[in-house]
């Protein structure tokens, strides 16, 4: 992980993920935005390549059209291509700045993608084997059976990750009509413990 920081409401200018704008304004507008650390895309970039991944998943997938996939052969294909990613290792001095990174959030964390409930994680580990279990969802049949004929190609384009505390709905209603103002819209919004929003739900 190239670039991995902990911000509140920060992001890098090259993302354009509505959700990270959104919670960007938020923060802008004087609201408790939770701490994210944010798993850039050159991180997953990496990751591919260190585990010569491309080259893996090209031989796994090569008898399959991918304008027009066979949903048997997909069916079949998927788990071993999300057993390849999470199989694939990291090197050690990045999983040394993850777990550096990870330890300034709490025990209880979720990991997801911009925009996604993502999954539950618990720990500097749990955190980890949590962000490849994000990474290879992109290969999990039901993605692919979506974004094969949308696409016509295996190409995938790498994406942020986020780690921040666990959260669950929010319920103050004097919160949910200051983020109705500031964004102009209803949104269902997430917070952590300590009532700090942590995700905005499509």
């Amino acid at each position: 992980m190239h670039v991995l920081e902990l911000a509140n409401g920060r992001h890098e200018g090259t993302l354009h993920e509505e959700e990270l704008d959104r919670l960007a304004a938020l923060h802008a507008a004087g609201l408790a935005v939770a701490p994210v650390m944010l798993v850039p895309p050159s991180s997953e970039e990496a990751f591919y390549r260190y585990g010569n991944l491309v080259r893996q998943l090209h031989r796994l997938f090569g008898r399959v059209d991918p304008a027009d996939p066979d949903e048997d052969d997909l069916e079949e294909l998927a788990p071993r291509a999300m057993e390849l990613v999470t199989g694939s290792y990291l090197l050690d001095e990045v999983i040394d700045e993850f777990y550096e990174t990870v330890a300034q959030l709490p025990e209880q964390r979720r990991v997801r993608r911009p925009g996604s409930a993502g999954l539950e994680a618990r720990g500097p580990r749990g955190s980890l084997l949590a962000l490849k279990r994000t990474w290879a969802d992109d290969w999990s049949f039901g993605v692919l059976s979506r974004r094969l004929p949308a696409s016509g190609s295996f190409g995938l384009a790498a994406r942020p990750v986020l780690v921040h505390a666990a959260d669950r709905p929010a319920g103050d209603r004097t919160l949910l009509g200051r983020v109705r103002e500031v964004l102009g819209l209803d949104v269902p919004v997430f917070v952590t413990q300590d009532g700090s929003i942590s995700r905005l739900a499509p």
